[in-house]
């Protein structure tokens, strides 16, 4: 099960609501890569902003999210250290935002960050690759008004 929350941009405030309301108590620590989760207890989120909003995922498993909101951007420049494959599902705004916030999600669900994975990681045909081999994850993906979310999960 997974929970998906669009919210305005205090999504830390929002985040505090939705587990004051889930959990009697809890405490949110850090990795020293510096994904939050939660101490001793089963629930997982990942949350992610972009402009004035934010996208909350909660689940009983490990999970990554992230959100990027559309602004009429041009992506020629990045797309350049996509893969070619990438590249050829990638004609609109929408299509980069959905292979970018796949990438993000993969990584906050891991923990890593983008700088030691972008040139590793791939994202085609719906699916994730590292180092060319697919992984065992699934990328959900949702489109809002205002952008498009991700999130990420393992198999």
């Amino acid at each position: 099960m997974i929970e998906i929350y669009l919210c305005g941009e205090n999504v830390r405030e929002r985040l505090k609501d939705l587990l004051d309301s889930k959990l009697k108590s809890y405490e949110i620590l850090k990795t020293e890569s510096g994904k939050p989760y939660l101490k001793g207890d089963p629930l997982c989120f990942s949350y992610s902003h972009s402009g004035d909003k934010g996208l909350i995922a909660i689940s009983e498993n490990p999970v990554g999210a992230d959100l990027e909101i559309f602004k009429n951007r041009t992506f020629e420049a990045i797309i350049t250290r996509f893969t070619e494959r990438e590249r050829g599902e990638i004609a609109r705004e929408e299509d980069f935002l959905r292979h970018w916030t796949a990438r993000e999600a993969y990584v906050k669900l891991f923990g890593l960050t983008l700088a030691e994975t972008l040139k590793r990681i791939e994202f085609f045909d719906g699916k994730i690759f590292i180092d060319g081999l697919p992984t065992r994850t699934k990328v959900r993906h949702y489109r809002f008004d205002c952008g498009i979310g991700a999130v990420c999960t393992e198999e």
